[in-house]
């Protein structure tokens, strides 16, 4: 009996020096395994700080380009303002050239041709005088017309709501369309020089209708609130086929190089422009101005005068 209890213990101490062995080599692999993941995790922690660095120093770089972004679109906003408050002075310079200079030379020439018509008895030379006495007035239409296109007196001295009933008148006695105006009292901070600004945009889109729309009457709208001035130009015409917002090469069929620079011209003062086209169904153009780009002229000319003054 002794002697089988000692065999089983023997071989029960065999099994279990077996399981211990087992249980070493099994605690060897777990903490080999242990310390390869260990590396791993040091690893990966590692490349993942590296990775938020990296795109911590992009973030960074963005931000600062996002910033500088903003400065130069700021720059570009005001040198825009400032393109279009030399644009109109210049504008106004040329009108006023041309009306008191070249305009009185013409009447000069036209008074002296009238006094030759009336001391001339030949009748071919009194033809060839009367010919020159019209086309020298033709002439002096055209520069009166062209002063007025230019830069229009009534725009300055009446306002954009007398303009553009001016600006109707003319479009009835030379295309024959109708143009119905409606247009709210622009804010008192809007300088001169924005407001000849939608005056030509408004032109510019109108003369767009009679060349491509094929119809005899447009709308004008130009809506100014508290955040800012809303310019809607609409008719019922032909419409253009196959119109998309994202054109901006200026080379559609029907809206050409004009909506492209009018969009440009826009966009660069900080503004929008939608267009709404389908084919018959007529064109409607939207244009939004923020009212802080609207008084920026005014704003700036008030900067500069501080600054005049600070000196």
């Amino acid at each position: 009996i002794i002697s089988k209890y000692t065999t089983s213990l023997r071989q029960l101490n065999t099994k279990l020096v077996e399981e211990i062995k087992e249980r070493l080599l099994i605690e060897a692999d777990l903490q080999a395994t242990q310390q390869e993941l260990e590396k791993q995790v040091k690893k990966r922690t590692g490349e993942l700080q590296q990775s938020n660095t990296t795109l911590q120093n992009e973030i960074e770089t963005r931000k600062e380009k996002e910033n500088d972004l903003i400065k130069h679109r700021k720059r570009l906003r005001a040198l825009s303002s400032e393109i279009i408050e030399i644009e109109d002075r210049e504008r106004r310079q040329l009108a006023t050239d041309l009306h008191d200079q070249v305009g009185q030379s013409l009447a000069a020439v036209k008074m002296y041709v009238d006094g030759l018509i009336a001391s001339t008895s030949d009748n071919t030379q009194l033809e060839r005088l009367q010919l020159i006495a019209s086309i020298v007035e033709e002439t002096v239409q055209d520069i009166r017309t062209l002063t007025f296109e230019l830069s229009p007196p009534i725009l300055y001295e009446l306002g954009l709501s007398a303009a553009l009933e001016w600006l109707a008148e003319e479009f009835q006695h030379k295309y024959s369309i109708k143009i119905s105006s409606t247009c709210d009292t622009c804010p008192k901070c809007a300088s001169s020089a924005f407001l000849a600004l939608l005056f030509r945009t408004i032109r510019e889109l109108l003369i767009n209708v009679v060349h491509h729309a094929d119809t005899d009457s447009a709308t004008v709208e130009v809506r100014c609130t508290g955040k800012g001035v809303h310019l809607i130009v609409s008719d019922k015409g032909c419409g253009m086929e196959n119109w998309n917002q994202d054109q901006t090469d200026g080379e559609s069929a029907s809206g050409g190089f004009g909506l492209f620079s009018i969009r440009e011209r826009i966009s660069n003062i900080g503004g929008t422009v939608v267009i709404d086209s389908q084919k018959n169904k007529g064109t409607t153009i939207r244009l939004t101005i923020p009212r802080k780009e609207a008084c920026a002229g005014n704003r700036n000319k008030q900067n500069d005068i501080k600054n005049y003054r600070s000196r």
